[in-house]
């Protein structure tokens, strides 16, 4: 991310304040009540059984969900753990 001179070119600065307001908008919508955010084993056991989900997506702060339809619990994670190990 540092040029030779050591300072951070213009496309770069541009980079870091989006994945930063990107980090204080997925806090503020953490704090929401109803939510529950899991790691990938268990999103993954979440796809594979037997409930009623269906996709509860937030695409604007990237995270993919899934909601039960009869209990009204929303599961979330952030997509780049989800796709880690992904090619």
């Amino acid at each position: 991310m540092l040029t030779d001179r050591g300072r951070i070119n213009r496309f770069e600065r541009r980079v870091v304040a989006k994945d930063s307001a990107l980090g204080d908008q997925r806090l503020a919508f953490r704090q929401q009540p109803g939510l529950t955010f899991v790691h990938r084993d268990e999103f993954c056991q979440l796809l594979l059984s037997f409930k009623k989900l269906v996709r509860s997506d937030e695409p604007s702060v990237r995270f993919r969900g899934l909601l039960d339809v009869e209990s009204g619990e929303r599961y979330l994670i952030e997509q780049e753990e989800l796709f880690a190990g992904c090619t």
